[in-house]
């Protein structure tokens, strides 16, 4: 696989030994938003009872698909003007939140965030092949996630024609100063 790195290289954690609560106090701020009528918004179930937002923004179905997951503390439909801009230049454009965000329910914590990019993942790879939307598939994350498309560029990397990392953060020990904790105090491991 051939990637396209731009900005910055994020850390891959194990992020199972992150769920503390102070930590994820720390790394979510979420806000909701509701639907948009005529929005090609679409809820995938991540966990029983639970749905995170995905919004899509597809403009031709021979046009590479952008799946981005936006930062702590915005909401997908935040980046509809950016979405534009995208389509505007030849890009399919896919918004992903996290639980808790946008018109999503539920709490992220860091572990459900790796594992939702999972599922988020396979439900959007099904739609746009279902219905026709051959283009290349490109990862794209901002700060926060970043982190959830480096997972997913690890886990599959055959799946993506690029990543793209805006804002990421290059390693851990900055954020665990940041709130006054050591890596060992919040059980965090590499992989």
């Amino acid at each position: 696989m051939n990637f396209i790195i731009l900005l910055s290289i994020t850390t891959l954690i194990n992020c199972q030994t992150m769920d503390i609560n102070i930590l994820n106090s720390f790394l979510f701020h979420p806000r909701m938003a509701s639907q948009q009528i005529g929005a090609n918004d679409h809820l995938i179930e991540v966990e029983e009872g639970i749905k995170v937002g995905v919004r899509f923004h597809l403009i031709n179905t021979s046009a590479p698909n952008v799946l981005f997951f936006h930062g702590n503390g915005e909401i997908g439909p935040e980046y509809d003007d950016i979405a534009a801009v995208y389509n505007q230049r030849g890009f399919n454009f896919i918004i992903a939140d996290f639980r808790g965000y946008g018109f999503s329910n539920g709490t992220p914590t860091a572990e459900n965030t790796m594992r939702d990019a999972h599922i988020i993942l396979d439900s959007v790879q099904k739609y746009i092949k279902e219905n026709k939307y051959l283009g290349s598939l490109i990862l794209m994350g901002r700060s926060l996630g970043s982190v959830s498309v480096l997972e997913l560029a690890k886990r599959f990397p055959d799946d993506f024609s690029g990543l793209i990392i805006e804002s990421g953060f290059a390693e851990e020990s900055p954020l665990f100063e940041l709130i006054g904790m050591t890596a060992d105090q919040a059980g965090f491991q590499k992989e």
